[in-house]
């Protein structure tokens, strides 16, 4: 039996980065929000090396040291950890920070911001921390939202999103619209 190994196989470099990161740590009164990646293995290790895994920012003491996992979260994030002396190790993948610029940039232009994703996953919550009030997720390439209708749209999508869903999703929005 031969084994093949893709060339592209592992962790993508965002990932990489967020894990190497969050092992390095100094582990006292250091907490990463939420799982660091959808991996088993890895969270046992960063809980096992002492890291504690929270799942709200309100579980962060003032004057602690928070880790920003590779899915990115909301703005207002980032201003309530220096309200309270949070030091912030942001390890936000840097496709999700560019998809955040964008959605920040195009809803301050007026632009209704439509996320292609799973509407409960981490990185789809913290790319509708960047929209304002004017965006939407969408899942299902068969269900577009009536609200889109009349609406001048930017459509991004969450990175590990399906490539063929993502692009059904914008023909039918441009078949609506």
């Amino acid at each position: 039996m031969k084994i093949y190994i893709a060339k592209n196989s592992g962790f993508c470099k965002g990932v990489e980065h967020a894990v190497d990161t969050a092992l390095s740590l100094e582990t006292q009164n250091a907490y990463i929000l939420g799982e660091i990646i959808h991996n088993y293995e890895v969270v046992n290790a960063i809980k096992e090396k002492g890291l504690k895994v929270i799942d709200n920012l309100d579980e962060v003491p003032d004057n602690s040291t928070v880790v920003f996992r590779s899915h990115g979260v909301p703005k207002n994030y980032y201003s309530e950890c220096q309200r309270r002396d949070i030091k912030i190790v942001d390890c936000t993948c840097g496709f999700v920070k560019r998809t955040q610029k964008i959605v920040a940039e195009q809803s301050e232009q007026g632009k209704f911001i439509v996320i292609a994703g799973e509407p409960t996953h981490p990185e789809v919550v913290g790319l509708l921390g960047w929209c304002g009030n004017n965006a939407v997720v969408v899942s299902d390439e068969n269900h577009i939202p009536h609200i889109l209708y009349d609406k001048n749209v930017c459509i991004v999508s969450q990175t590990t999103f399906s490539a063929t869903k993502f692009e059904k999703i914008i023909e039918n929005i441009r078949k609506s619209v």
